[in-house]
């Protein structure tokens, strides 16, 4: 694959991929790692999202990649760090006003725990859940809120915004973007238009890197992840052929891409790799 695309997972640790990506089960996802990272060359840690990172488990993830292994690194650091509301308890469905959204202490706090990997972090992604209209009511609203944040933060590691409010998704919203050094990432799910017509419509706004992220259907109900059947294809999209153009036309513009596959995209995201590879190897310029 061109250096300028990067083709990766959106985690590692699945038992369901021996004979795909692993030789045998292993026992700690670091474990995992090093026969990862032969195979490609950037992972996501979704994972983060939703805890802080452990030391352990970063120190056990340095000792397995080469050096030009690349993350990219779901920030976290707090419940509800990018959500403006919290329930106020768990048996009610009120809510109140998250006093850590978009904290900057939050953020700092997470930094100091990713330091000793930073060199490997291609990017950090804030993953925004769907952002009520009674919280946050405008665009306009939510591109000062987040403005103010990066404004005060520490920018030393690239920062991707990946939302989930498809009105948001305008002129104005990507010119924010480029002004102050921020990524878009290009997130397919259900119910948000597809990535390659945002892209047609944006593309002469975005900045050098590109973030793609093939994310599918999230599970309606909790489900365990590392024991499913993660190893096979159980809906072979038809349109992946339009985000390769995509992925294509980035590379022949001179973007650096990152790819993220989840296996709720298709099935399998190392079989969706697959897919993706072969249809790049006619990539032309």
């Amino acid at each position: 694959m061109n250096g300028s695309i990067k083709l990766g997972t959106c985690s590692w640790d699945f038992d369901s991929w021996v004979g795909l990506v692993y030789s045998q089960v292993r026992r700690r996802p670091g474990e995992y790692l090093r026969e990862y990272a032969g195979k490609y060359n950037t992972v996501e840690i979704d994972s983060w999202i939703n805890r802080l990172p452990d030391a352990e488990d970063i120190e056990d993830y340095l000792r397995e990649i080469p050096g030009d292994f690349s993350f990219a690194a779901k920030v976290s650091g707090a419940v509800g760090f990018f959500c403006e509301q919290i329930p106020d308890s768990p048996d009610t469905s009120s809510a109140r006003e998250n006093p850590e959204f978009l904290s900057e202490d939050v953020f700092r706090h997470y930094l100091q725990t990713i330091r000793p990997m930073e060199k490997h972090i291609a990017v950090l992604i804030a993953e925004f859940g769907h952002l009520s209209a009674e919280a946050v009511p405008s665009l306009e609203v939510f591109m000062e809120k987040l403005g103010s944040f990066v404004s005060r933060i520490d920018r030393t590691i690239p920062l991707a915004v990946d939302i989930r409010n498809s009105e948001y998704l305008k002129r104005e919203y990507f010119e924010f973007l480029r002004e102050r050094d921020l990524i878009h990432v290009f997130t397919e799910t259900g119910g948000s238009p597809h990535i390659y017509g945002i892209y047609d419509e944006f593309k002469k706004l975005l900045g050098r890197t590109a973030v793609i992220r093939l994310a599918g259907e999230p599970p309606k109900e909790p489900e365990p992840e590392k024991q499913m059947p993660w190893n096979r294809l159980i809906q072979i999209r038809p349109d992946l052929s339009k985000i390769t153009d995509m992925i294509t036309d980035l590379h022949c513009r001179g973007h650096q891409v990152l790819v993220y596959v989840d296996n709720h995209y298709e099935g399998s995201a190392p079989k969706t790799i697959e897919r993706i590879e072969s249809l790049l190897e006619a990539m032309v310029c």
